[in-house]
């Protein structure tokens, strides 16, 4: 289904949209929606609208255009009308002949486009790659103070090898600069120094790929991307009537004129205010902490200027899962996905089950830095009775380098796991180490794995489920995201934009 959101500026609705399908919604009390649906809906319609607990959808002929339909969401107050909206799309939903046909597509092109566009950015090294032995790791290995220039030479040339034969990442990046100068510029620059730090190694090579973008991919501290903060101010709570913004301040209300000599709308998000009020919020997005704002203000004639400091707090959570209920709602907080909190997890996935079919449920992702989707994937299948599909397209680069990488991710975290429970970590290991071993013979080389399309279908979902996400969502924190997004019905995200790895 393709919205087209239309805010009313006036109690009227625009010429420009008369001809087309509408849903008009809003709270009978409404600025102009109130009036628009007043004047369109019958009086008996209104009177039993006005009776406590109550919303109502209506339909009728266009008044404008004799093919094309109206319907009316309306309720006392916002949940009311939350409701209404949702009864509306429902019923239009169950009416459809085929329910999936009236959904955004999962690809914008046709499969066929996007393989041949992936297919120019999946690198397959050429050359031999290095035996199993050298590509293993030591988990007790320790950081040295500093090296010489040759030994950080050879340590280049290794993350080089391990660039273009086990980073999915290559292809891609290598269209935006060139990997070859980069490391023949850092080891002309290792030749002017006869012994490195590691710190300044890795501010070496980070400065010599910064054409690499990949939160996954990390260099010591340095993590090869950025990301746009959320920097916002709590101390205003603006409203919005006719376009106009404004705010109340010693009883005195005030309007918006200007925020850093731009419109307003620049600078304003829509949010919640301790009451569940609908207010805006002065806000930015930007890489780091950004200079105050200056907001001009306006009573009547005279104007006024504020200094507005923007703050970005960090969400810390020392729980790994909790449960409660909060005004009768229950809310699950699930801080990591990773698999040595199985314990955890285990109950997140019970708790699945226990909160089906409750008509609202908080999932507070805020701080969750991922793990395995395999846990947010059987969470929303237990609670919805449906396996949903990561909106991506997938597609895996198989070779001795990457197989090995995975059996080192495993054996750094056996290093760090009770070993009374280190049975399903040593399988893992010994899996990937076979398929390495496979390589030794002459008929396997690296590959790509064929390419995986998402689904298209809607999984039907009654609850209200709303997720509160944070900048401190990454991974598979954000394969929950991908999961709900365009696929389970009845689903609200809050918060800030996530991680983005």
């Amino acid at each position: 289904m393709r919205l087209e959101w239309v805010t009313l500026e006036a109690a009227e609705v625009p010429e420009s949209v008369r001809d087309k399908n509408l849903i008009i919604v809003g709270r009978l009390d409404s600025e102009y929606a109130g009036d628009v649906i007043a004047e369109l809906m019958p009086r008996e319609q209104v009177d039993y609208l006005r009776q406590d607990g109550r919303y109502s959808v209506f339909k009728e002929d266009s008044p404008w255009n004799d093919s094309r339909i109206v319907y009316i969401s309306a309720g006392l107050d916002l949940l009311l009308t939350k409701k209404a909206a949702e009864r509306t799309i429902t019923s239009i939903l169950d009416a459809a002949q085929d329910r999936a046909e009236w959904y955004v597509p999962a690809l914008s092109v046709s499969r066929e486009e996007a393989a041949a566009h992936i297919a120019q950015i999946q690198h397959v090294p050429d050359d031999d790659e290095l035996p199993t032995e050298r590509l293993g790791i030591d988990v007790d290995a320790k950081s040295a103070r500093r090296v010489s220039a040759e030994e950080a030479a050879a340590d280049v040339e290794h993350l080089f090898y391990l660039l273009s034969h086990g980073w999915c990442g290559y292809g891609y990046c290598a269209t935006k600069g060139d990997f070859d100068a980069a490391r023949e510029n850092i080891l002309e620059r290792l030749e002017k120094e006869p012994r490195w730090s590691p710190d300044d190694l890795t501010q070496l090579v980070h400065e010599h790929l910064s054409f690499v973008h990949d939160c996954h991919l990390r260099l010591g501290d340095r993590s090869f991307c950025r990301h746009l903060d959320f920097w916002y101010d709590t101390s205003l709570e603006l409203g919005k009537r006719g376009g106009e913004y404004h705010f109340i301040s010693d009883n005195v209300q005030y309007q918006v004129v200007s925020i850093n000599g731009q419109p307003p709308a620049d600078f304003t998000f829509p949010s919640l205010n301790a009451q569940g009020d609908a207010i805006y919020r002065v806000a930015v997005l930007s890489y780091s902490a950004p200079e105050p704002l200056v907001l001009i203000a306006q009573d009547g004639d005279e104007q006024s200027q504020l200094e507005i400091q923007l703050s970005g707090l960090a969400f810390h959570s020392g729980d790994r899962f909790g449960e409660e209920r909060i005004g009768g709602i229950p809310v699950l907080r699930v801080r990591s996905f990773d698999d040595r909190y199985s314990d955890e997890l285990e109950r997140f996935l019970q708790a699945a089950v226990k909160y089906k079919g409750e008509p609202y449920l908080i999932l507070d992702i805020r701080g969750n830095p991922g793990g395995n989707t395999r846990w947010p994937k059987g969470w929303i299948a237990r609670f919805t009775g449906s396996s949903p599909s990561l909106k991506h397209i997938l597609t895996e680069l198989v070779s001795r380098t990457t197989m090995v990488g995975r059996a080192n991710y495993f054996a750094e975290m056996l290093d760090d796991h009770p070993k009374q429970d280190a049975h399903w970590l040593l399988a893992e290991i010994n899996g990937y180490q076979g398929q390495a071993d496979a390589f030794d013979r002459p008929t396997v080389a690296p590959h790509w794995t064929p390419l995986q399309f998402p689904g298209t279908r809607m999984i039907p979902n009654e609850t209200t489920l709303i997720i509160i996400a944070d900048r401190g969502v990454y991974s598979a924190g954000e394969g929950l995201l991908s999961f709900v997004f365009r696929q389970v019905e009845n689903v609200v995200v809050v918060g800030e934009n996530s991680g983005g790895r």
